[in-house]
């Protein structure tokens, strides 16, 4: 094939990549909380506040548990105290083996979040141990449940002996650390100190 018809090829290969690319960024930039949008800004003078809550205790397996905080960001500079001045969040930190790991949670996710937990609380295993369909070729079957926040924290719950199993992954590439039913308490009583701190901003 001659260069000159490999060329207009190659351009539309570019093109067609550099939209894929920006979409993407454009649904990363969607995705993020609204904290990690205001802490990632540039040229803004920001005032971070932290408000520290109970750490959630995680299993046996994890060597740290989980530290819980609110944080409140307030750009000085900004006029007045509009939404775009100030960002309020509930900051997750989990050390990995290699890395420290935070993630931000926004106000309107604080709901989901205890409403999930709350629901799984009163559904118990049969959230998980009564399929939605059986079929009679299968070998076996495994159920989990997860809520997604907008930066990527996740909360699962498994079921395992016929037990509830709550864990949490602070990022989409931090590691998976399970909570005992201690952690899995203060981790709603930390929610809803966090929704009530938010609520008085």
């Amino acid at each position: 094939m001659r260069l000159s018809m490999l060329l207009p090829i190659l351009a539309v290969a570019v093109i067609a990549c550099m939209c894929v690319n920006a979409q993407e960024l454009a649904m990363e930039a969607q995705q993020q909380s609204e904290m990690s949008r205001i802490l990632k800004s540039s040229g803004l003078l920001l005032l971070r506040e932290s408000h520290y809550l109970p750490d959630v205790e995680t299993g046996i397996m994890t060597a740290n548990d989980i530290e819980c905080r609110v944080m409140i960001a307030r750009n000085l500079l900004g006029v007045g105290s509009e939404s775009t001045d100030i960002a309020v969040g509930l900051v997750f930190t989990i050390e990995d083996k290699y890395s420290e790991k935070t993630a931000y949670v926004d106000p309107d996710e604080i709901d989901g979040l205890i409403a999930s937990i709350e629901y799984i609380d009163r559904e118990g295993a049969a959230t998980l141990s009564e399929p939605m369909i059986t079929n009679p070729w299968e070998t076996g079957i495994s159920s989990e449940i997860y809520f997604t926040t907008k930066d990527g924290t996740m909360l699962g719950v498994v079921l395992s002996s016929g037990q509830l199993l709550f864990a949490l992954k602070a990022t989409r590439t931090a590691d998976w650390v399970f909570l005992t039913n201690v952690g899995k308490e203060t981790l709603l009583t930390n929610l809803r100190a966090a929704r009530d701190i938010a609520d008085s901003m």
